[in-house]
C-alpha cells in the first residue's frame, strides 16, 4: 500500500472520529496531537506533510474545549466549598486503603507463586515430590540449593 493511500486512510479515520464529537485529549491545556497520533498510528511528520490532516488538525484545535482544572476554578464562577474538599480527601483516603489492600493481596499471591515455583523446580530436578508445608518462608529457593550442590 502506498504512503499516499495510507495518508488518505488516516485522514478518513480522523475525520470519522471527529464527526462523532469525541472528547479531544489534552496536554497542558491544549489538544494532544501525540495522543491522537497514537490512536490512529499517524507519524508526527505526516501531520505536517498531509494537507488534509493539516486541515483536520486546525478543525480539532477549533473544536477543543479545555477541561477545567480544580486549581483554576478560583478564576471561574465555580466555587469549591470546604465540604467538597473534605469529601475529595475522604475519597482519596478510601482509594489509598483499597490500593494498600490490593498490594497486600498481590504480595501474598507472589509469595504463593514463588513457593509453588520452588516446589515445581525441585520436583523437576530431583523427581521427588516436596509437600507445600515443608517449604520455608524466608529461605532461598530449594532449586538454587540443589543447583549449588548444597542439598544431596
Amino acid at each position: 500500500m502506498s504512503t499516499q493511500r495510507i495518508g488518505e486512510l488516516n485522514a478518513n479515520a480522523v475525520e470519522s472520529w471527529l464527526s462523532d464529537n469525541p472528547v479531544i485529549p489534552q496536554s497542558k491545556g491544549k489538544p494532544n496531537r501525540s495522543a491522537i497520533s497514537r490512536k490512529f498510528g499517524i507519524t508526527k511528520s505526516t501531520w505536517e506533510s498531509n494537507s488534509r490532516l493539516k486541515a483536520l488538525w486546525t478543525k480539532i484545535q477549533g473544536r477543543f474545549v479545555p477541561k477545567s482544572n480544580m486549581i483554576n476554578s478560583s478564576k471561574s464562577n465555580t466555587k469549591i466549598t470546604e465540604d467538597d474538599v473534605i469529601a475529595l480527601l475522604n475519597k482519596k483516603d478510601d482509594m489509598i486503603i483499597q490500593l494498600q489492600a490490593e498490594l497486600a493481596r498481590t504480595k501474598s499471591n507472589a509469595e504463593l507463586l514463588r513457593r509453588n515455583l520452588a516446589a515445581e523446580e525441585l520436583l523437576i530436578l530431583t523427581g521427588r515430590y516436596i509437600p507445600y508445608n515443608v517449604l520455608k518462608d524466608d529461605s532461598e529457593l530449594d532449586s538454587e540449593l540443589i543447583l549449588n550442590n548444597e542439598i544431596t
